[in-house]
């Protein structure tokens, strides 16, 4: 029980490293250096997370962390543009890594959930 605590306060700390990486890769003036520096973090944290749960459904962990944290960038991307609509988006956006970034992120973690599925039998 208190492994299971542990698991998903490290993937917890691992998605909000995710969504540095996402963040910090749109924002134009931001280093190469710093962005690996995260992604690094982040990649750490979960695998402390899944090897505390001895790396059952990895897959679907993995993916739902990577899921979460480019579907809470989008979401705030999505909010302060609607919400402030900004004239000068050449601070953000300016990167075109940033976009690159968070659309493989997504696509990889919905790969991992839906590969995590069992099939289903028939009894």
């Amino acid at each position: 029980m208190i492994s299971r605590v542990f698991s998903i306060l490290l993937y917890l700390i691992s998605g909000v490293f995710f969504y540095g990486v996402c963040l910090f890769s749109v924002i134009d003036g931001i280093s190469l250096p710093l962005i690996s520096f995260v992604a690094v973090l982040a990649i750490l944290a979960l695998v402390a997370g899944l090897a505390i749960m001895r790396f059952q459904d990895w897959r679907r962990e993995t993916g739902i962390v990577l899921l979460s944290a480019t579907g809470f960038t989008t979401f705030l991307f999505l909010w302060a543009f609607v919400s402030t609509i900004p004239t000068d988006t050449s601070r953000f956006f300016g990167n075109p890594m940033g976009i690159t970034v968070i659309v493989v992120l997504a696509l990889a973690g919905a790969l991992l959930v839906m590969t995590s599925r069992r099939p289903r039998t028939v009894a």
